[in-house]
């Protein structure tokens, strides 16, 4: 796992350059410069001759990172090491953290699960311990943990805990995500907490073993909204059945969520990695009742590699990307996918920028040129992919935005011309087809 700051984001950063924190294998966390993405250039090793790395987390605006490291003489192979990054060419070590029963001085059993990675957001650090057992969830005072004494005793180590809570033994704690605010209308009457407004961690297992051949391991959603008291609410599986994922080899389970906290989707939807199920698409507007939206499971193709004799496809993480502008990212995966044999459909909107350029209509013509087909979310949109492509497969179809149901809700209750209902315990309101048509016809009409 890396991450990516740019140095005019950091607060030391040279603003020429795009740094990029990786590891070197088990044994060192480095810094790049990728400035330039073809020619990576290695600037500094920020920690070497260690026993183990994983997930790091970089705070770009601070530049403080909470680096995933085996140090020599710890009783764990992952715990965390506390850096200032702001200027990346010079790093200053903080301290070294862990759990109490990790350190160095101490001789408890048994030794408390391994980090597996850090979150940081605001005043407060998230850290998830485990992988498919034992699993840990600590939400730690980000003050208290950076200028707290760094002595790893035990009292130092418990200083910054506000938080710690154990799962149980058959799951465990691989990505701990903070989504905080959440409104829950239906929570909204009641006046604590104010607005009906919750704090939420998602707890995301990892399933390690091939075949159903351990607990399933699923999605938590833990209430923080008292952050010394959290509960677990609810959760999120995909069912074995009717997918027999059980049998198609492979893992079968949950892995990691996206964690990129984007404006477009935070604290509505959260996107979880599931193994041989594929990337699925979670309504979090009620976390007391989580709801899938979609999923995508690639298909089986020639390059797929046997696991555990079975060749089978594995989606091992997922990201979301808020920069908006997609030709890059989206040549690059469809052009992957079209070379393996992979069917590749674009549903698209706003083909065409409004403020565009000649250069702009060049790279939308080659990024199209890569699908097999396209939906269109409106005749405008349709007349644009012909315009590029006059011989595309084309479907018309409006997709709206899921937050718009809530405004045709309201049109239907005052003028109870259009049937519709409204499902509260989902956070989302449901429309009848004769509904829906309607709609979809007067949103396109309004999108031209």
């Amino acid at each position: 796992m890396v991450r990516v700051c740019n140095g005019a984001d950091l607060p030391a950063g040279n603003p020429s350059r795009i740094y990029l924190l990786r590891t070197h294998g088990d044994v060192a966390h480095q810094i790049y410069n990728v400035a330039n993405p073809s020619n990576p250039t290695l600037l500094t090793t920020i920690v070497s001759g260690l026993e183990g790395t994983h997930k790091s987390w970089w705070e770009c605006d601070t530049g403080i990172a909470y680096l995933v490291s085996g140090v020599p003489g710890w009783r764990t192979d992952r715990m965390t090491q506390v850096f200032d990054l702001s200027s990346p060419e010079s790093p200053v070590h903080i301290r070294d953290y862990g759990l109490v029963g990790q350190e160095p001085t101490v001789t408890v059993l048994p030794v408390p699960t391994d980090v597996h990675g850090p979150i940081s957001l605001g005043q407060r650090v998230y850290f998830g311990h485990g992988t498919s057992t034992n699993g840990i969830a600590q939400i730690v005072d980000r003050t208290k943990l950076l200028t707290g004494p760094p002595e790893p005793t035990p009292d130092n180590l418990r200083f910054p805990v506000i938080a710690q809570v154990h799962l149980s033994p058959l799951n465990g704690a691989h990505t701990t995500f903070p989504v905080l605010g959440i409104p829950v209308p239906q929570l909204g009457e009641f006046a604590v907490p104010p607005g009906g407004t919750r704090d939420i961690l998602v707890v995301v297992n990892e399933a390690t073993g091939n075949r159903c051949s351990g607990a399933h391991q699923m999605v938590y959603f833990m209430d923080i909204t008292r952050e010394d008291k959290p509960q677990i609410i609810s959760n999120y599986h995909v069912p074995e059945e009717p997918g027999n994922f059980c049998s198609r080899g492979g893992r079968f389970g949950a892995h990691a969520s996206n964690e990129n906290m984007t404006p477009i989707y935070y604290g509505r939807v959260v996107f979880v990695s599931y193994f041989n199920a594929g990337v699925r698409a979670i309504d979090i507007r009620n976390p007391f009742k989580p709801v899938e939206l979609g999923y995508f499971i690639p298909s089986l193709t020639s390059k797929a590699i046997p696991v555990g004799g079975t060749k089978v496809i594995q989606t091992n993480n997922v990201e979301v990307d808020n920069r908006g502008y997609w030709a890059p990212c989206f040549f690059y995966l469809a052009r992957r996918l079209k070379r393996a044999g992979v069917a590749v459909i674009l549903i698209c909107h706003n083909v065409v920028e409004h403020e565009t350029a000649a250069w702009k209509r060049q790279v939308t013509r080659i990024v199209l040129g890569q699908a097999s087909s396209f939906v269109a979310q409106s005749r405008h949109d349709r007349s644009n992919i012909v315009a590029f492509l006059p011989d595309a497969r084309i479907a018309v179809h409006a997709h709206p935005i899921l937050d718009q149901f809530r405004s045709l809700a309201i049109r239907c209750r005052a003028s109870h011309r259009w049937s519709c209902y409204s499902t509260a315990s989902s956070g989302r309101t449901r429309v009848s087809t004769c509904s829906w048509r309607r709609w979809a016809a007067s949103r396109t009409r309004t999108s031209i």
